[in-house]
């Protein structure tokens, strides 16, 4: 269940990636930036658990998951970032509530390389 509004205890800022050319340098890499979707967002994190992720140069490892809350009405989607206390975390789903439409919720995981966003 959804924490009531006044619960809200957190902001975050919520980012999105746009492609803005493919970079001929790079193999025809795309190059994208990051933008503002919305700052000092009301907010409620919610601990989840933690995952295990591959990791190329590491092997396992593992990244804190959260689900987030936010106001029904609040734009944010998967591969988004959130930013709180200098934290950034990617959104990895966006989950349907409709029988609590005036919450929305969707679940993160703590990056740990955030230079480009998956596509």
């Amino acid at each position: 269940m959804p924490p009531a509004r006044t619960f809200f205890r957190h902001t975050c800022d919520i980012e999105r990636a746009t492609i803005s050319a493919v970079d001929g340098a790079n193999r025809g890499q795309k190059v994208s930036e990051w933008g503002s979707v919305a700052t000092g967002v009301e907010c409620w994190f919610e601990p989840q658990g933690a995952v295990q992720v591959l990791d190329d140069m590491m092997g396992k490892v593992p990244l804190e998951t959260w689900n987030v809350w936010f106001d029904g009405g609040q734009d944010v989607a998967i591969n988004d970032r959130l930013v709180r206390d200098s934290v950034t975390y990617e959104v990895t789903s966006v989950l349907d509530y409709s029988d609590t439409p005036s919450f929305h919720k969707v679940a993160v995981a703590e990056k740990k390389n955030y230079a480009q966003p998956t596509s």
